[in-house]
């Protein structure tokens, strides 16, 4: 199996964004998907793909769905401490979980230069 290599930003480590193992497993998969298709800003898996990917069984199901759901995160990029000044940025402008079991992340465009063509200041690791 080929390893896969999660490259972003540290400004997206410097808050936790994604605490519990699950969650870091899922926005890594995102991430991995926005690099190979970084024109599209639709990320759709299907939860049962997923609990392969994510190295979980059929009865993580339920919790799939949950995490997805929960994973509306907001992310300081720009900070200026003696200005009192802050940018804000949703990670996701929408999540939608059908019943079908299809999950599709629709990815803020600000959010992407924190995962595409990082030069410095990233941290990368294989999946």
């Amino acid at each position: 199996m080929e390893q896969e290599l999660i490259v972003k930003s540290n400004k997206l480590l410097q808050h936790p964004l994604y605490k519990n193992s699950l969650e870091l497993k899922l926005f890594s998969r995102i991430i991995l998907e926005v690099r190979k298709n970084p024109n599209e800003d639709i990320i759709t898996f299907k939860i049962k793909d997923l609990l392969e990917k994510l190295d979980c069984n059929k009865n993580d199901y339920a919790m799939i769905k949950k995490i997805s759901e929960s994973m509306d995160r907001r992310v300081d990029i720009n900070e200026d401490k003696e200005n009192i000044f802050s940018d804000t940025v949703h990670i996701f402008r929408r999540i939608t979980i059908d019943k079908q079991g299809i999950i599709v992340f629709k990815v803020e465009e600000d959010i992407k230069p924190y995962i595409l063509n990082l030069t410095n200041n990233f941290t990368q690791y294989y999946f």
